[in-house]
């Protein structure tokens, strides 16, 4: 494989989404309970990629395409918490990722 050849194999994988799947558990602060109902939002480059809704066990499992080494915030949110949010990145596609997130009255 020439050096031009390389170069642009370079430059393509720079570019090539992947999608990945997250599981996002949100937690009350005040005593870690499970925060049902709590709306999770992904970001990045200022443009939402996914969302969801926690259910009773404050759960939720997002996907989203995401490149690797790219930065995103995931943020929860409930009516009469705080909205907390994290950021979040890998620099390989994972199998799955675990965020926990936590908000309080």
């Amino acid at each position: 494989m020439g050096n031009s050849n390389r170069r642009l194999l370079c430059l393509f994988s720079l570019f090539v989404l992947s999608e990945v799947q997250i599981k996002v558990q949100v937690f009350d602060n005040s005593d870690l309970s499970p925060l049902a109902d709590a709306q999770v939002n992904v970001h990045g480059n200022k443009t939402l990629l996914a969302s969801g809704r926690a259910g009773s066990d404050g759960v939720v499992r997002v996907s989203f395409l995401y490149r690797t080494g790219s930065w995103v915030i995931i943020t929860a949110a409930k009516r009469d918490y705080v909205t907390n949010s994290v950021p979040w990145h890998s620099s390989r596609i994972p199998c799955e990722s675990v965020l926990l997130i936590s908000g309080r009255c």
